[in-house]
Order: structure tokens, then C-alpha cells, then sequence
């Protein structure tokens, strides 16, 4: 089934002859902005001129740092957004960098008194969008002219999502797809592989710019940009996550060229560029968007990492650009993402195409790890990935990644 709108006309002759018609890209016909509510006049009648035009924030996770958005001129006392919806309690107010507590207690002399700074607010704009945000206590003097107000919030359900269940929900329930056009069976085998380790800070159109996301280049350019093991692919059941992972060794199919379902190879073999080999990786992570810094880096190079020493005594030492990770948070996922580069880029790989019977197609899916034997390129159960599988009028062409030089290489 492939999905998208028509983007012209139907072309057909008389009865029994061939009718044709031409499908847009899904990105351009099915995508959606994400999220769709957005700051006006209309929404909010007192609403700051430099403030509209913004977006609600979309929170996914929790969310340490959110730029709030101003709701009124009132500097004695102003209500800020923090996000869309109400799914979300407040965990943190910051303004100008500090944070300021709910509630400030005053002791002495036996008497204890409290005064409340903020309190969370929930309701509907004019135009019915429901949002989240901070109420601050009137003051006698404008405290709040011109301040900066960020907010920390977590999800009322006490979790966060994994990767993949974020990607699921921007997909199914931001997108013309819906849950009908996402390849379930990809999910279940992407889940599988990266199980609950890959986490990430979500949180959608949050930059106060009013600048705009869209659920799939969000997916493909944010989240898939920063978890390369993650590749977005379309196939006969819809759209779908590949996970790719040369070490993943669950349920390999061994194909020997020649010999029950691997005909025979098709075309040369394209080995790596030693450009894109590389022995040196730094990483930073954990975000903090109020203050724009980098509060963990992680990296992997010849003085910790065997398959880079190995690498820099071959073909020197070649660095990686620095990865900037804004989603990534923890440790854990930090370690995950720059171990995959690591294992899978310090060394020259192969690309090759083969030809084979129809029945590859039902038993393997792409991102699938086979074992390769093929006599006349000296392959003995050579580990492979499969890229992509295209099953045409008889036959099945298949493409590998074909890891050789890491084959004996723990």
C-alpha cells in the first residue's frame, strides 16, 4: 500500500487498459505541524506584541529548561505558558537564572509565616487551546519587566517516554498516517533491539522563536540525527524506524551466494572511503537551553577504546566532527550512541547487491543481520546488514552492508 495525495489527474484509456496516477511524497501531503496551537490576540487579548505568534511548547518528557511565554504587559503579578495541554505538573521555576521556590517560609521569635512566589495554572485561550503555565504573586514593584522565566515540568503519569514510543506518538497522532500508516513490524523489531536504554529530553517548538517543526522532519532531522542507529524507511505497510546495529546477533539468517535463497551478486563491491572512517568521537550532551551550555561530554578515541586504536595504527588519527546532543540527557544513552560510532565507523565496510528468489523478501525486513557466504569474494559467514530489500517480477534484490574487516573483531 503506498500512501500520499494525487497530485494530478487520472490518466485512463478504454476497458482493460492501464490507468495511471501520480502520489505526492507523504512528508509533503500527510505532514502536520507540530504542535498546532499557537499564540494571537484572539487567544489571549492581552498578549504582548513581541509574543505572539509562538507556539505552545509540546512537552514529550520531562523537561528541565522551557522558555515560557509572557501572556500579559502586566509586570506585577503576569501569567507565562509553559506548555500545551495540561498532562504536565510544574517541577522548577527559574527567572534570570535562579530558581525561585513556590512557597518562601519567614521564622523567628516563634512565629513561622509563608508567602506563595507562584502557583500552576491551567485553562483554554480564546480559541479553546488548553495550556499549562506559572502564575506569580502581585508585588509592589514590576519584578518581573523584562525577565526571563524558564520552568522545568514532568509528566503527571510519573514517566517519560522511550525513543521509539516518542517517535510512535509523533507519527500516529501528528501525521495523515495515523496508526494504519506506521510499520508496526519495524517498531516491534527497533523496540526489541533498543529495549528502554535510548531516552531522550523532547520538547517541540520550545524555543520561543515561533519557529516551526513538523512531526517528520522532527523525527528524521532531530531524533534520527542524534540516535544514528535510527534510520526512517517506507515500506509496503507504511512508515517505519530501522534500528541498525552490526553487533545485534538475534536470529541470523545464514545466505551462502549460490545456494538456496542467495542467487547470485550483482554489479562491483564499494568499499568504504577512507573519509568516512574515523577513530576519534566527542559527544556532548545534557543540554541546559537557559544558560546554552553542555553540562556532560563523553568521548572515544585510541586511549579508550580498542577498535580506534586499532583503527589510528592503520590510518592515523582522524577525528570526528564534535557531536552537540540536545536530547540526550543521560549518561546511558550517551554511551550507547558513541559506542555505535565506535563499532561502526572506525573501519572500512562494504556495500554489495545480490539477486535472490522471492521467498528473502517475506523472511528478512532491512536493519536485519544475516550471515554472508560467498566463495569467490572469499566470504565465510561474514556478517551483513541488510539495507534495503526490493522484490521485483520473480526475483528479490537485496543490498548489504558487509562488515568483513570487523568479522573477527569482538
Amino acid at each position: 500500500l503506498i500512501q500520499g495525495d494525487m497530485t494530478g489527474g487520472i490518466e485512463f484509456g478504454a476497458n482493460q487498459e492501464p490507468i495511471d496516477i501520480t502520489l505526492g511524497d507523504a512528508r509533503n501531503s500527510l505532514d502536520q505541524i507540530v504542535p498546532s496551537s499557537v499564540t494571537s490576540k484572539d487567544g489571549f487579548p492581552y498578549l504582548p506584541d513581541d509574543q505572539v505568534g509562538k507556539r505552545f511548547p509540546l512537552a514529550m518528557t520531562p523537561v528541565r529548561y522551557i522558555p515560557t511565554i509572557k501572556l500579559s504587559g502586566d509586570n506585577y503579578g503576569p501569567t507565562y505558558l509553559i506548555v500545551g495541554g495540561t498532562q504536565h505538573n510544574i517541577q522548577n521555576i527559574f527567572m534570570n537564572g535562579t530558581e525561585i521556590p513556590a512557597v518562601t517560609t519567614f521564622g523567628g521569635g516563634g512565629f513561622v509565616s509563608i508567602a506563595i512566589n507562584w502557583t500552576q495554572v491551567s485553562g483554554q485561550d480564546e480559541l479553546g487551546n488548553v495550556w499549562t503555565g506559572v502564575e506569580f504573586v502581585t508585588q509592589n514593584t514590576p519584578a518581573y519587566k523584562d525577565a526571563s522565566v524558564y520552568a522545568g515540568v514532568i509528566p503527571k503519569s510519573g514517566s517519560g517516554l522511550t525513543v521509539m514510543e516518542i517517535i510512535e506518538g509523533l507519527i500516529t497522532d501528528n501525521t495523515g498516517l495515523g496508526t494504519d500508516g506506521y510499520d508496526y513490524v519495524l517498531h516491534s523489531r527497533a523496540v526489541m533491539r533498543a529495549g528502554s536504554a535510548l531516552t531522550a529530553e523532547v520538547l517541540i517548538n520550545g524555543s520561543g522563536e515561533g519557529n516551526l517543526a513538523t512531526a517528520f522532519s522532527y523525527v528524521e532531522g532531530a531524533i534520527c540525527k542524534e540516535f544514528p542507529m535510527l534510520k526512517a524507511v517506507y515500506t509496503g505497510r507504511g512508515y517505519g524506524i530501522v534500528y541498525t546495529d552490526r553487533s545485534n546477533r538475534t536470529n541470523r539468517l545464514s545466505l551462502v551466494r549460490g545456494q538456496g535463497l542467495l542467487l547470485d551478486r550483482m554489479g562491483s563491491i564499494k568499499e568504504t572511503s577512507t573519509e568516512d572512517i574515523f577513530n576519534s568521537f566527542t559527544l556532548r550532551y545534557n543540554y541546559n537551553a537557559m544558560g546554552d551550555t553542555y553540562g556532560s561530554i563523553i568521548t572515544r578515541n585510541s586511549d579508550n577504546s580498542n577498535l580506534c586504536r586499532l583503527s589510528e595504527s592503520r590510518i592515523g588519527r582522524r577525528e570526528m566532527s564534535q557531536m552537540d546532543c540536545i536530547l540526550i540527557t543521560n549518561d546511558a544513552s550517551a554511551d550507547i550512541v558513541i559506542e555505535w560510532f565506535v563499532n561502526h565507523y572506525t573501519l572500512p565496510s562494504y556495500e554489495a547487491t545480490y539477486c535472490a528468489t522471492p521467498k528473502l523478501f517475506f523472511l528478512c525486513q532491512i536493519g536485519d543481520n544475516i550471515e554472508l557466504t560467498d566463495d569467490r569474494l572469499g566470504f565465510n559467514k561474514t556478517p551483513a546488514t541488510i539495507l534495503s530489500l526490493e522484490l521485483t517480477a520473480g526475483k528479490c534484490e537485496v543490498r548489504f552492508q558487509i562488515w568483513l574487516q570487523y568479522q573477527n573483531i569482538i
